[in-house]
């Protein structure tokens, strides 16, 4: 929202050069790349805001920010089609931005927050299932192993 208000001609060729790089890895299929502008987009869009408080706790948590979209987008790259689902996500936020449309660059930031806290409350979810599937195959075996075992002493 912010950042479509108050962002300056320099914030915005920042928020261009990065929206290109990102677009650029992303044609290459350069995962940790992408990643890494993914990080640098949202920090600069935080930086665009000019809101000294945001922007204090952003630079504060930048490194925690980047391992987390790090890992948040290996975790999202196994879901079919969401590398281009999250390049049209940031491309609707930077767009309204470039509009100076902060209702719309609100809707945009917060539908892409929504999007990856699903997608990865999804992904969370059938790692628990995986998990207790495979407990499930291991007592399982554990029991034919057994009674193959008490088969042969009998």
């Amino acid at each position: 929202f912010y950042a479509a208000e108050r962002a300056t001609e320099a914030d915005s060729e920042i928020l261009t050069a990065c929206m290109e790089a990102m677009e650029a890895a992303h044609k290459k299929g350069d995962l940790e790349l992408e990643a890494s502008i993914d990080a640098d987009f949202h920090m600069n869009i935080a930086e665009a805001a000019h809101n000294v408080v945001l922007l204090h706790v952003i630079r504060s948590l930048v490194e925690v920010l980047k391992k987390g979209v790090f890992l948040s987008r290996k975790q999202l790259y196994t879901h079919q089609g969401s590398r281009d689902l999250l390049l049209e996500q940031h491309r609707a936020i930077f767009d309204a931005i470039m509009a100076r449309k902060p209702d719309q660059a609100h809707d945009a930031a917060c539908d892409h927050l929504a999007y990856v806290q699903k997608a990865i409350r999804d992904l969370e979810r059938e790692d628990h299932r995986i998990e207790v599937s495979k407990r499930r195959l291991e007592r399982f075996m554990d029991k034919q192993r057994k009674g193959v075992k008490g088969e042969k002493k009998g």
